[in-house]
């Protein structure tokens, strides 16, 4: 019985079963929270399911919801952190794997490197990191 149930398992059963799967709790005294929060998860669910349809080389949820994290988080930015001196860092290693737009340029101040650990007057445009011209390319690659 439980074989032909999960055989013949719908979409409402899996957006459930893959949104607890992975459910972020929010705990709070608005009443309406949990209820954003859910439908933002079904949104996720939702573009996950049109992207295993679409896609050559479907992700997993888990994947899918990272790669969806780290775009937001890269476009909007990460909020300053108080009690912290300096600049806040950009990094993200993501972006930073992608290959798209990762150009050297040079900059006014030494500052060092992120592969090598020596002084340069270079950094990556994209990535906001200091880099040598050499080692931009073991920088960004795995």
């Amino acid at each position: 019985m439980i074989k032909v149930y999960n055989h013949s398992m719908g979409g409402v059963e899996r957006a459930d079963e893959n949104i607890d799967k992975y459910r972020a709790s929010i705990r709070g005294k608005k009443w309406y929270s949990s209820l954003l929060l859910f439908c933002f998860e079904l949104v996720l669910q939702n573009a996950w399911e049109m992207h295993k349809t679409y896609d050559e080389k479907p992700m997993d949820f888990l994947e899918f919801r990272r790669r969806v994290v780290c775009h937001y988080l890269e476009t909007h930015g990460h909020p300053q952190e108080f009690g912290r001196r300096g600049r806040p860092q950009k990094r993200n290693i993501d972006s930073r794997y992608d290959g798209i737009n990762h150009v050297i340029v040079k900059q006014g101040n030494q500052t060092r490197c992120a592969e090598c650990h020596k002084n340069t007057t270079f950094r990556c445009e994209k990535c906001d990191v200091a880099l040598h011209v050499k080692c931009s390319v073991e920088y960004h690659t795995e």
